[in-house]
């Protein structure tokens, strides 16, 4: 019995001791980590610790369209929006870096290029480097400068790393640029590209609120438009260009940005301005489906004669003669891009309406854009098909000059509905005039829908005379100064 008891205690000794020094063993290892903690914090970390961790991931996006690879052209600044989305279910420490790539293709790399550089916008809205919440994302405005004779192409990523990590960077992004270029400006207003979204369906049913700013985004023929919905009194998109005034209706997929008439300035800093109002019939004929095209065909007795683009329309003559006056050949003119404009010619049939009609000669027709706005309530910035598709070109030389009109469907986005008064609206003047959209042949009448000085969407015959408000498209990488106010509008840095 006094055996056992002498066992049992040399047991009990012996786990006393184990537990002893699992508990050193465990205040050891806590000590230990405080250490490399305090470490962290004070910078001094291992060359271990101090790169990047490569299995951490993220979703990058260039102006909102996956990729990593930008091109910039010779003798060209561009801005630009990198968005980062993390793909982990942890905060990461994230540094935006770069490489310089030999061709589009990105297969090798080259070293920094003198005349080349990449700048930190002053209107990013976050930093190129930081912490990045698992649920959350980063929206970083960059500029690229190519002072070189040659296109150049940049390949955007990530150094990732742990919160307590310490990354270095190879490519270093450490200057920043004094960011006025008109597009950044206009997307800053709205807190950046990634912040800016797309409508409800049921917004097109309703004019816009008599205080209503809003910028939203949609899909046109080249990617993402960044277009105005609003009251005149709540947008900042008042711009003065070549001795005229201007509202900004949209940055184009393209980046560019459309641009229309609202004025001439009467004196150097357009404190004195009149609506020096354009007037002419969208076409003197009016009696064959033909007529409701910007240009169009001798012949009608088929729908493809009818939409040949043959002859010119008498309000495409007005606005080339308009644009030779004010625009052509002078110091203004290389700010102006050739981007496209649209006469869709398309039947309500062709977008699943009803069928009324061929198109061609006295055939009772409806169009498109009557039934998008009209019936479905849902306009569209793409141009259906080829043929309406109006701009500069070598193979399709369909335009001398790159000024056009506005569509119907880019006033409905704009706010406007049909047959409603809304005077609140920034494209409402004191005069009707033209948009550029086909609205039916009736009773032997060709009818294009126009603005009414109520700020309504109406119909009528093409010999009707009304008012002309050019439309352009300015360069992507055109400057400013002011803030797009009434009182302070954005003015074009020459």
């Amino acid at each position: 019995m006094k055996k056992t008891k002498e066992f049992i205690k040399t047991i009990i000794k012996t786990k006393r001791f184990l537990y002893l020094t699992i508990i050193i063993v465990i205040v050891l290892f806590g000590v230990t980590l405080n250490i490399a903690l305090g470490a962290f914090s004070n910078n001094k970390v291992n060359e271990f610790i101090n790169t990047k961790v490569s299995n951490i991931t993220y979703y990058l996006s260039i102006n909102g369209y996956p990729g990593l690879i930008l091109e910039i052209g010779a003798h060209k600044e561009k801005s630009f929006d990198l968005n980062v989305k993390p793909l982990e279910t942890y905060d990461t420490k994230y540094e935006v870096v770069y490489d310089i790539c030999v061709d589009s293709t990105c297969s090798s790399y080259q070293e920094n290029i003198d005349g080349l550089e990449i700048f930190y916008s002053s209107l990013s809205i976050d930093g190129i480097s930081g912490i990045i919440a698992a649920d959350s994302s980063k929206s970083i405005r960059l500029v690229i400068k190519n002072d070189t004779e040659n296109n150049q192409y940049l390949k955007l990523g990530i150094n990732s790393g742990f919160v307590h990590n310490t990354l270095d960077m190879k490519n270093l992004i450490v200057n920043e640029y004094e960011d006025n270029f008109l597009g950044s400006n206009i997307l800053s207003q709205y807190g950046g590209l990634s912040n800016i979204k797309e409508p409800t369906l049921d917004i097109f049913s309703a004019i816009n609120t008599e205080n209503e700013n809003n910028l939203y985004k949609t899909i046109d023929d080249y990617g993402y438009s960044y277009y105005y919905r609003g009251a005149e009194n709540f947008l900042n998109n008042n711009l003065l260009f070549a001795g005229m005034k201007w509202k900004i209706v949209r940055i184009n997929g393209d980046e560019s940005i459309k641009i229309i008439y609202n004025g001439k300035c009467l004196d150097e800093l357009c404190e004195t301005t009149n609506e020096d109002i354009i007037t002419s019939s969208y076409n003197l004929n009016f009696d064959d489906n033909k007529y409701v095209g910007y240009m169009y065909g001798e012949l009608s007795d088929t729908r493809e004669n009818a939409v040949k683009n043959e002859i010119e329309s008498t309000i495409k003559e007005t606005l080339d003669s308009w644009y030779e006056t004010n625009l052509l050949g002078n110091e203004y003119e290389t700010y102006i891009s050739n981007t496209l404009f649209c006469n869709d010619r398309r039947l309500q049939s062709e977008i699943g309406g009803e069928e009324t009609g061929l198109g061609f000669g006295k055939e009772n027709t409806i169009y498109a854009a009557n039934y998008r706005l009209n019936t479905n309530k849902t306009p569209n910035l793409k141009c259906g098909a080829l043929n309406d598709r109006f701009l500069i070109s070598e193979k399709l030389p369909l335009i001398k000059y790159p000024v056009g009109l506005i569509t119907a469907d880019e006033t409905s986005f704009a706010g406007l509905i049909s047959s409603t008064d809304n005077l609140t609206n920034y494209l409402k003047t004191s005069y009707d005039w033209w948009t550029l959209s086909p609205y039916s042949f009736e009773e032997e009448l060709a009818k294009v829908i126009y603005i009414s000085s109520s700020g309504s969407l109406l119909n009528n015959n093409v010999n009707s005379i009304y008012g002309v408000r050019p439309i352009i498209n300015l360069k992507d990488d055109v400057k400013i100064t002011g803030a797009g106010s009434v009182s302070d509008p954005y003015i074009i840095i020459k």
